[in-house]
């Protein structure tokens, strides 16, 4: 009976079947678990490699920063927050910046200056005490010893923020300094969103930065916050995207090198981008108006050849922006060729063409410094007259 049972064609078939799913489940196991294996591999790779800095960088950023209730910042300096890169201490102090500490109460005899910016303002790179705003407070207390003057510049600069973040920063926690003049220090980059911390703080997840929050987005925004080599992925991804658009923009005529610090260059012929600059530029004229502060926007290069510079044109555009609001301008390009020494030598490592050196900052401090001399508040001051009523856009000597 069981021998006619096994010698049925159709439970033959029934066995001939269970094999193959058992087989197909064995192989489908065998690839599912190898791929998984590769990846691992890949990512481990990756965090090691010499050659890929972002999880340097992603490290970095947990240490000093940490997420944000504000839906504008997003991400914000951790107080306390330690950690060291390219060999230099970085430490936010329990204010909330990368400072001393300074009481908020501002005594009588003090000009305090808030500095506000992204990562060039920070000081990426160079201790906290060679930042142009530390050195540029040095540089005006060892001017001005003997005449009893006083001055304090606090840094505000926080890693990969833009200028709408920037602006939000100083509203929400740099009022309450009672400053008497703002200096932004702008990168051209502040225009859009072309921060490298921005993906470990789930950007998706709010509105305010053009996206809508959908199951998809929550899963790459978790994958790329956990992987490096997603990251790493995505980078390289939005690299060769940046290389078609420069080809094709060569075809056409246009000069424009094959950088990758050329990316951001479309960004200001978005209108919408250029909408939001605006606006952020009118919010600081306002609490500038309100709270009786000028402001000083610095304009950094791009340090990258300045013999043929390729960025002029947004110099212009930015300083143009920024005298509309009313801020008076300084315009480092100028003050840099002037050196006649080559980018490199301000840059803080060859392939970084934002961040300058210990040098560059010094060079940009001296210049704020001589600026601050058309500024009615600062030489009031210095003369020891009263404070009088300053209104944002109203006492510069607009000449540059």
């Amino acid at each position: 009976m069981n021998r006619r049972r096994k010698n049925n064609p159709l439970n033959r078939e029934e066995n001939h079947s269970d094999k193959n799913r058992f087989g197909l489940k064995s192989r489908l196991t065998v690839c599912f678990v190898s791929i998984v294996s590769a990846l691992f591999i890949a990512e481990m790779a990756v965090r090691w490699s010499e050659v890929n800095d972002h999880f340097t960088r992603r490290i970095f950023s947990k240490n000093l920063l940490r997420t944000s209730s504000n839906p504008i910042l997003i991400y914000e300096n951790k107080p306390g927050g330690f950690s060291t890169i390219d060999g230099v201490e970085n430490k936010i102090n329990r204010q909330g910046f990368r400072d001393k500490e300074y009481d908020p109460v501002k005594p009588r005899d003090v000009f305090r200056i808030i500095a506000l910016g992204d990562s060039i303002t920070y000081g990426l790179g160079v201790r906290w005490d060679e930042t142009y705003p530390k050195i540029l407070e040095q540089q005006l207390n060892e001017r001005f010893e003997e005449s009893n003057r006083r001055f304090e510049v606090l840094n505000f600069g926080v890693n990969g923020y833009n200028t709408v973040q920037e602006v939000e920063h100083f509203r929400v926690n740099g009022l309450k300094y009672d400053p008497d003049l703002i200096v932004v220090g702008y990168n051209l980059n502040d225009v859009g969103n072309y921060s490298r911390e921005m993906p470990y703080f789930n950007t998706w997840r709010n509105k305010t930065w053009q996206y809508e929050e959908t199951s998809k987005d929550r899963f790459v925004s978790f994958i790329l916050q956990h992987s490096e080599l997603a990251f790493m992925i995505k980078y390289r991804t939005l690299q060769m995207h940046l290389d078609h658009w420069l080809d094709s923009r060569r075809e056409t005529g246009e000069n424009i090198s094959l950088r990758p610090i050329d990316f951001f260059r479309v960004t200001y012929t978005i209108e919408k981008e250029i909408e939001r600059l605006n606006q952020a530029f009118a919010d600081l004229q306002q609490l500038g108006r309100i709270h009786d502060f000028p402001i000083l926007m610095v304009i950094f290069p791009i340090l990258c050849d300045f013999d043929k510079y390729l960025w002029t044109d947004l110099h212009r555009k930015v300083a143009g922006l920024a005298e509309s609001s009313g801020f008076a301008v300084l315009d480092l390009l100028e003050t840099y060729q002037s050196t006649r020494q080559p980018a490199t030598r301000f840059q803080r490592r060859p392939d970084d063409f934002d961040h300058p050196n210990a040098d560059g900052h010094r060079l940009s401090a001296q210049a704020i410094a001589r600026r601050l001399h058309s500024v009615p508040a600062f030489d009031r001051y210095l003369m020891g007259k009263p404070p009088i009523e300053m209104r944002a856009g109203s006492g510069f000597d607009e000449t540059r």
